[in-house]
C-alpha cells in the first residue's frame, strides 16, 4: 500500500512500542521498552473510502535476540480525512471502557501530511451468518474473515441461536449504561456521514433537530431531495407525532449497529466501527432491521428482558435516519428508499 512508506512504517513501530505493554522476559524482571518490527503488511479491502491493512509483526524487548520476539497482528486503517478516524477511536475507547473484551482496542491515531492512520488489535473474525450478513469494509473484511465452515450448506441451527443470543446479551449489556442527556458530548460519524449528537433532553426535539432535519438539509443542497420537498412539513409533523409523548431512557447505543458491524472473535461476540450517542434503544434494533442478519433468536433474547410496546409505529422513523444517511453519501440511489420511508412514517403517524 503506497501510504505505508519506510518513513511511516518506522512511526507506527515507535508508537506501537509505546502502546503495548512489556513483554516477559526469562532472565529479567527489569521493564525495559518493547521493540516492534513490522514484518509484512497485508491489503485488505478499507471500505468506500478508507485503506486497511494487516500489520504483522514481530515484538520482543529491547536488547534482547530477535529469536526471544514473538508475533503479533494489528488492523490499521488509512483515510485522508483523519476526521472519521477520530471519532471511532473516541467511540471504541468508550465501548471498550463498557463492554470490555468485545470490541477492538484501538491503540493510536497517526497523523500525517497525506491523512491519518488508525492502528487496533487485530481479531480473527467470524461472521454471524455466511449466508445472510454483508461485509462493510471497515473492519471486517475477507482476509480477515475465517471461513472454516464454508461449503457446508448453513450453520447449525442450535449454534446460531446461541450466537444470537449471546450477541443480544452483549447489545443489553452495552443498552444497560445509562445517561441524563440523549446525544453525545461531540459530533461523530455514522460510516463516513457526519453525526450531529448536539445534547437534548427531549427525545422528539433530538430526533428531528439531530437527526432527520441535518440530513434533509444536507441531501437537500447536493440536489437529492428535489421530488421529496412536499413532504418536508408532514415529515416534521409525524415526528412530532409518534415521539411528543415517547421520553425513552438515554441508553448508549453503537449507533451504526447491522449485521457488518458484528461478529464472533474466539467465541465471543464483538462489534466494531461505531457510532456513538445516547437515546432509544428502539432506534439501534430499527436500524439492527434494516439491512438484515439478525434472527428472531436475537429479538426474542433481547425482548425478553425489555417490552416495547408501540416500537412498530416508531420503526420506520428510526430507519429513516439511516437511509438519509446513505443517500447523502452514496448519492440517488437511495432517493425511491427515502420516499417510500417517509411515506411510511407520515402513515403511521395517521397524516
Amino acid at each position: 500500500m503506497h501510504v505505508f512508506s519506510p518513513e511511516i512504517i518506522q512511526q507506527i513501530e515507535a508508537h506501537l512500542s509505546d502502546a503495548l505493554p512489556y513483554p516477559p522476559s526469562a532472565n529479567s524482571n527489569k521493564q525495559v521498552r518493547a521493540t516492534v518490527k513490522i514484518e509484512s503488511i497485508e491489503a485488505l479491502f478499507g471500505g468506500d473510502s478508507a485503506e486497511a491493512a494487516k500489520l504483522n509483526c514481530l515484538i520482543g524487548r529491547s536488547g534482547e535476540p530477535a529469536t526471544a520476539a514473538t508475533s503479533r497482528s494489528f488492523f490499521a486503517k488509512y483515510q485522508r480525512d483523519s476526521a472519521p478516524l477520530k471519532s471511532e477511536l473516541d467511540n471504541l475507547q468508550t465501548l471498550n471502557l463498557c463492554i470490555p473484551g468485545h470490541c477492538p482496542q484501538a491503540l493510536f491515531l497517526l497523523e500525517f501530511n497525506a491523512g491519518a492512520i488508525l492502528v487496533l488489535n487485530y481479531l480473527q473474525l467470524s461472521k454471524l451468518d455466511t449466508s445472510e450478513a454483508c461485509l462493510n469494509g471497515s473492519y471486517l473484511s475477507n482476509s480477515h474473515i475465517s471461513n472454516s465452515h464454508q461449503g457446508d450448506k448453513a450453520l447449525n441451527k442450535h449454534s446460531e441461536k446461541l450466537q444470537q443470543e449471546q450477541l443480544a446479551e452483549l447489545i443489553l449489556k452495552l443498552h444497560s449504561h445509562k445517561s441524563t442527556l440523549y446525544g453525545w458530548p461531540k459530533d461523530n460519524y455514522c460510516g463516513q456521514g457526519q453525526q450531529f449528537n448536539g445534547q437534548s433532553d427531549n427525545w422528539a426535539q433530538f430526533w428531528w433537530q439531530q437527526r432527520l432535519l441535518p440530513q434533509w438539509q444536507l441531501a437537500d443542497r447536493r440536489g437529492l431531495l428535489a421530488s421529496l420537498a412536499p413532504l418536508e412539513a408532514p415529515l416534521k409533523q409525524a415526528c412530532e407525532s409518534l415521539l411528543g409523548k415517547h421520553q425513552p431512557e438515554a441508553s448508549l447505543l453503537h449507533g451504526d449497529l447491522w449485521s457488518g458491524n458484528a461478529a464472533f472473535s474466539d467465541g465471543r461476540p464483538v462489534i466494531f466501527d461505531p457510532a456513538c450517542y445516547y437515546g432509544d434503544v428502539e432506534a439501534e434494533l430499527a436500524m439492527c432491521r434494516l439491512f438484515g442478519g439478525f434472527s428472531e433468536a436475537f429479538y426474542r433474547r433481547y425482548f425478553k428482558q425489555k417490552s416495547r410496546p408501540g416500537w412498530q409505529q416508531r420503526l420506520a422513523l428510526y430507519q429513516l435516519y439511516h437511509l438519509f444517511n446513505h443517500l447523502t453519501i452514496f448519492g440517488g440511489s437511495y432517493e425511491n428508499q427515502c420516499r417510500r420511508c417517509i411515506e411510511q412514517v407520515i402513515q403511521d403517524a395517521g397524516i
